[in-house]
């Protein structure tokens, strides 16, 4: 016996997906300048997307047959996120020479850095990473 629910698309899953095709079409927006707005608008658009198919289907989150691929996908995601937090994490010296000589002879010039704390950030714009940090999350 067929199952109704998963041989014919209802109109919830239309409509997500038609939010999607909308976001999609957004998304070159916010990416391509440098607008509050129009992201705090793609956050909110992806909020209400999740949460509508969140509640429409709760049994789903937790599935345990997620496709092939998926794990890996979340991964270099996960992998990502960790990355910019560590660029905004403070570290020793010698990391960051190792991992970024050029920001490291920046950071041994500079009176304000050399009189402060000798552990220091990755990033040389902290503001700039943490923003792309919340715009990930």
């Amino acid at each position: 016996m067929i199952n109704d629910h998963w041989s014919r698309p209802i109109l919830r899953d239309r409509l997500i997906f038609a939010g999607l095709i909308v976001l999609l079409s957004w998304i070159s927006i916010p990416l391509g300048s440098n607008r509050e707005w129009s992201s705090g608008l793609m956050q909110a658009w992806i909020f209400i997307l999740f949460s509508v198919w969140l509640v429409s289907n709760p049994g789903r989150l937790f599935q345990t047959n997620w496709p092939k691929g998926t794990r890996a996908i979340m991964s270099l995601g996960a992998l990502a996120l960790i990355w910019v937090a560590i660029q905004t994490a403070p570290l020793p010296p010698f990391l960051i020479e190792v991992l970024n000589p050029g920001l490291y002879e920046a950071y041994i010039n500079s009176p304000i850095v050399a009189s402060k704390d000798p552990w220091l950030p990755l990033s040389a714009d902290i503001a700039s990473t943490a923003a792309s940090w919340k715009l990930f999350c």
